[in-house]
């Protein structure tokens, strides 16, 4: 998967809070304290689609784009890990979540257990080097004495240093690909639903399927990689129990 480096300047002044809205791209104010209330967006984007994306919300939000240019900055490698990688994976996972261990003991426990994918634990390589990693393993929903096979999305890591610049969206996006092209039907997050509704997710597709951690509102959402792979389809979501202590 290709994936670019993007400057997008808009006239009006924003924060970083509006990363977002636009694939989590960096949002830098430009000469702040200056009558020129300029903003920088920055990142890389996977495709054309993702920019006209981005383009078109700065349409609906009635911001005024400036200038759109593709920058060649060395593009991030998205590649399935190898067992070499297994101390950097532990490192960005640590280092992303303020340096809890639970999320990287949690990766080091699935690539242990049978609900472990070699194809589906992703790490993105910049310069020689590890910064970002992401995660699908299996799961499964009990359903009238049937168990359905799926896949969780947890966790997804980034180096803080490169937060905001788009490397989690390409993990996101390359992820789901290969998700279904290995012919999965389904993926459950329990995240951030600004965030992961850009990819599909939906708290309406999990409504009918409970969630083993309490209730968790719209933060719990599903995916369809097959259209109506969860329709009528209610139960219990079961994590293996590496999960439970995160």
């Amino acid at each position: 998967m290709t994936v670019y480096w993007y400057e997008i300047r808009v006239r009006e002044t924003l924060d970083r809070r509006w990363s977002q809205w636009f694939d989590g791209m960096a949002v830098v104010p430009e000469m702040e304290g200056s009558s020129i209330p300029d903003t920088l967006l920055c990142g890389y984007l996977p495709d054309q689609a993702a920019l006209f994306g981005i383009l078109s919300r700065l349409r609906n939000l009635n911001l005024t784009l400036i200038e759109v240019k593709r920058v060649d900055h060395p593009m991030p490698i998205i590649r399935p890990e190898t067992p070499a990688d297994a101390e950097a994976i532990y490192s960005v996972n640590k280092q992303a979540f303020d340096g809890r261990e639970a999320e990287p003991r949690l990766v080091d426990t699935i690539r242990k257990s049978d609900g472990f994918i070699p194809e589906l634990s992703l790490v993105v390589e910049k310069n020689d080097r590890i910064v970002g990693h992401i995660l699908f393993s299996r799961i499964q929903i009990q359903s009238e004495n049937v168990q359905l096979l799926g896949l969780a999305l947890a966790p997804i890591a980034v180096l803080p240093e490169y937060q905001g610049h788009g490397i989690g969206s390409a993990l996101v996006k390359r992820g789901l690909e290969e998700c279904k092209r290995l012919g999965y039907a389904w993926i459950i997050v329990l995240g951030h639903p600004a965030y992961y509704a850009r990819f599909g997710f939906a708290p309406e597709l999990a409504k009918s399927l409970e969630c083993p951690f309490g209730d968790c509102g719209d933060a719990w959402m599903a995916l369809e990689l097959t259209p109506g792979a969860l329709e009528g389809v209610r139960g219990k979501v079961i994590y293996p129990p590496a999960f439970d202590h995160v």
